[in-house]
């Protein structure tokens, strides 16, 4: 199993553990493609991810922004980069080597 295969098997377990659900086939999984800071993503969003790698401070600061509009609970995995934000804890900072060389695999949970 690929390293990113394996992180997001884990993001998804705990995420399950956390909401105290049963993996069902109904779960939706929707994938957006757009500029981040201009489409409302966080509406329905329960997990969230930015490969966050090479993501300058003013973007990684309005994706903050606008993930504190996700639900109490929901869960942002980050490459690199924190989520700095009091409505966030980091749950797990792990680092894993990536195709492009090693990254901090950060999980956070809204708490705020």
């Amino acid at each position: 199993m690929s390293k990113s295969k394996q992180i997001q098997s884990e993001v998804w377990e705990k995420a399950l553990a956390s909401r105290n659900r049963k993996s069902s086939s109904s779960t939706e999984i929707r994938f957006q493609h757009g500029d981040i800071l201009k489409i409302e993503w966080w509406k329905d969003c329960d997990v969230a991810f930015a490969n966050s790698t090479c993501f300058d401070r003013k973007l990684m600061r309005g994706i903050t922004k606008l993930s504190e509009n996700m639900k109490l609970g929901s869960f942002f995995i980050t490459f690199t980069k924190e989520l700095v934000s009091e409505h966030w804890k980091i749950l797990n900072a792990k680092r894993y080597n990536m195709s492009w060389g090693a990254a901090t695999v950060f999980i956070h949970q809204k708490v705020k």
